[in-house]
C-alpha cells in the first residue's frame, strides 16, 4: 500500500529547506517541526529542525533536538557540527571546543 502522506511530508521539508536557504529560519523551523511531529525520529528532519532553530536564535531548543537525536543513536559529524554552532551562539566556549574536537574526530574517521 502506498504512503499517501509521504508527498505532503516531502513538500513541507522542501518548503522548509527553501525558507532556510532564503534566510527565513523561523518559518523553516515551523515546517520542520510539523514534519517532525508527523513523522518523528527522522534524522534528516531533526538535523534540519535543529539548524533552523539555531539560525532563528533559538539555540537552546536546537540543542534539545540534537539531544533527542543522540538518544536515538545518531551522533555523526553533522550533529557535532550543529551542536558546536548552537553552543557558539549561546556563548559556551568550553563546550564549543569539545564539540569541535568531537566533530573533527568524527569527520576524520569517515
Amino acid at each position: 500500500m502506498m504512503d499517501v502522506e509521504r508527498p505532503y511530508h516531502e513538500f513541507l521539508a522542501v518548503l522548509g529547506y527553501f525558507y532556510l536557504q532564503h534566510e527565513r529560519p523561523q518559518k523553516a523551523a515551523v515546517l520542520f517541526g510539523i514534519v517532525d511531529v508527523l513523522k518523528p525520529g527522522n534524522p534528516v528532519t531533526m538535523k534540519s529542525l535543529a539548524l533552523s532553530l539555531v539560525e532563528a536564535d533559538r539555540a537552546e531548543e536546537g540543542l534539545a533536538v540534537l539531544d533527542r537525536l543522540s538518544a536515538l543513536g545518531v551522533a555523526d559529524a553533522t550533529t557535532h557540527l550543529l551542536r558546536a554552532k548552537a553552543l557558539a551562539k549561546l556563548g559556551r566556549p568550553e563546550q564549543l571546543a569539545a564539540a569541535v574536537e568531537t566533530f573533527l574526530a568524527a569527520r576524520a574517521s569517515t
